[in-house]
């Protein structure tokens, strides 16, 4: 039986609950006080005491600098400041503590959820040196009915296959498939975990017991702010008459990671500047319709005149456009399933030939103009093949919220066959 390490879980008792199905002993790393509520049944230490009494090296310290996290990055692009001496000694502690306590304890699992907190990008690299298997979690492609489970990383780290030559051998054919849904009480007890969860999590910044590196901010106010404002916004949202022709653009939250690492733009605001001016640069008679993200938490941006903002249905949004364009949005990866042709501006799961238009900063007047004049080419062919492989190969069946002992005993499996690194 092995020895299971939990980092910092989603909120959900997924996490602890998948490792005690398969795990003899289960321990826990406890970064935010909020996240006890999470952890029923592992064994807990809080992280920042053991950090901040530890002794590092300079090799370890060395080695955080130049490791990306969401943490680095939005200090070095949101705040446009370096973090500090203090901050990097901090994670140079926690490195050198974790290679310590995977040693005593003997651990030959690692699970996380998403692999670019900061904490979790350490772990990453420290579990490939010592060589223990590690696995990331991440809420699923095909949502709500599947989960993402990644033994290298997820999003652009993910090990999903970029060569087209591996989907071109795919024979696709009709698997069984179980829809995932949560009910209305299920979500509603999510939610008051969550709010215990917030409510810990001020408890745990007030008595400095919550490490000071922090990758999100919470709090109740502005969580409660953003409830009543999804609320307005969904209860708004409705079918719109849109040009007769137009690109449409979905935007993402401007602390996504898919921004901040996986993107050469500094925020939303200079993707969404980017766009315009090099697309009002020529006469046309296509329309921009750009859609914000309803997580944005209110976040204002400046747009041209000429651009329409929206906040209708994306489905409809997606159907009636030329083509989409994206940093690394589900709705790039939904409008490919559409077989719809997507440019993509960043580091994408699905940045493949064939599969959407695979652009950079330097390369995306070009392809712009490439997709206007219709000589963008999409097979779709490799499209279904694509989504095939991921839905009944790459994901697991069921949600973080929804599961159940065949969606453990999947896991199991891929953990049993999984090599360490």
């Amino acid at each position: 039986m092995s020895k299971t390490l939990i980092l910092e879980p989603f909120y959900t008792n997924f996490h602890c609950d998948l490792a005690k199905s398969f795990s003899s002993e289960v321990y826990s790393l406890v970064f935010n006080l909020g996240n006890l509520i999470y952890l029923k049944g592992s064994q807990k230490l809080l992280v920042n005491k053991i950090v901040n009494e530890h002794p590092y090296s300079l090799s370890d310290l060395n080695m955080v600098k130049n490791i990306k996290s969401l943490f680095t990055e939005k200090k070095r692009k949101l705040e446009k400041v370096e973090p500090n001496e203090a901050e990097f000694i901090y994670m140079a502690k926690y490195v050198a503590f974790l290679r310590v306590f995977l040693a005593e304890k003997q651990i030959d699992l690692v699970i996380m959820h998403n692999d670019l907190r900061w904490q979790h990008a350490l772990a990453i690299r420290v579990c490939k040196e010592v060589g223990i298997r590690y696995l990331i979690t991440e809420r699923g492609l095909f949502r709500p009915h599947t989960t993402t489970f990644d033994f290298q990383g997820v999003n652009a780290f993910s090990s999903i296959p970029k060569e087209i030559n591996f989907y071109e051998s795919i024979t696709t054919k009709q698997l069984p498939f179980k829809e995932q849904f949560v009910s209305h009480f299920k979500q509603f007890k999510i939610n008051v975990k969550f709010s215990l969860f917030l409510c810990l999590n001020f408890l745990g910044e007030v008595f400095k017991v919550n490490t000071p590196l922090i990758n999100k901010r919470y709090s109740l106010v502005s969580y409660a702010t953003l409830f009543f404002k999804q609320i307005a916004y969904f209860k708004n949202k409705s079918l719109v008459k849109l040009p007769q022709q137009y690109i449409f653009i979905p935007l993402q939250v401007n602390t996504d990671t898919q921004v901040l690492v996986h993107s050469e733009y500094q925020d939303i605001q200079a993707f969404i500047t980017h766009i315009e001016k090099t697309f009002y640069a020529e006469p046309s008679n296509v329309s921009l319709v750009f859609k914000p993200h309803p997580m944005d938490k209110g976040k204002k941006y400046v747009f041209d005149p000429r651009s329409i903002v929206v906040n209708c249905e994306t489905s409809q949004l997606i159907e009636g456009s030329q083509f989409i364009i994206t940093i690394n949005s589900t709705v790039g990866f939904e409008a490919i399933q559409r077989y719809k042709t997507v440019i993509v501006l960043g580091e994408a799961f699905y940045k493949i030939p064939k599969l959407c238009i695979v652009s950079t900063f330097q390369s995306f007047r070009e392809d712009l103009s490439s997709c206007l004049n219709h000589k963008a080419i999409i097979n779709p062919q490799l499209v279904d093949k694509f989504v095939f492989y991921l839905k009944n190969e790459y994901q697991v069946n069921g949600n973080l919220f929804n599961y159940d002992v065949a969606m453990f005993k999947d896991i199991k499996q891929r953990v049993d066959k999984q090599k360490k690194p």
